[in-house]
């Protein structure tokens, strides 16, 4: 059982490694947006930032399921800093995907605005990349 624990642990460090590089991009195309409001390359940008929301929200349901896993073989000390541990990075995750969210829906009102036209075709895929649900470790 130790040895199945240290395995999650190491391969759940991995991927929050990974989440951290991740959401360092997401940030940054974040910052840029003001940038992106006053030019017209809102279309690749729109891409851009709707694949960071995808692959956070694939990764935090990964980074969920780990840490159910490892938190049903920690000792019982040690609970409640895995769970406020794993807790932290949720947040972060969903705050990003939170704030990918609103700048897009800002996107598409000033395109609409702009062009006069109809929303892009991301449109769809925003509504297919929905955020896995979290719960709280009982």
């Amino acid at each position: 059982m130790a040895e199945e624990l240290k395995k999650l642990v190491k391969i759940r460090g991995g991927l929050r490694a990974s989440l951290t590089k991740t959401l360092a991009v997401t940030e940054e195309l974040l910052a840029q947006s003001t940038e992106i409001f006053e030019e017209t390359q809102a279309s690749d940008f729109e891409i851009k930032l709707t694949q960071q929301r995808v692959i956070l929200g694939e990764k935090l349901a990964l980074l969920k399921s780990f840490d159910d896993k490892i938190i049903l073989l920690v000792e019982d000390g040690n609970i409640e800093d895995e769970v406020a541990s794993a807790d932290d990075i949720r947040q972060a995750i969903q705050r990003a995907i939170i704030h990918i969210d609103l700048i897009l829906e800002k996107l598409k009102k000033e395109w609409n605005k702009d062009s006069g036209s109809s929303p892009s075709n991301l449109e769809s895929s925003l509504s297919q990349a929905t955020v896995p649900p979290t719960s709280k470790v009982r």
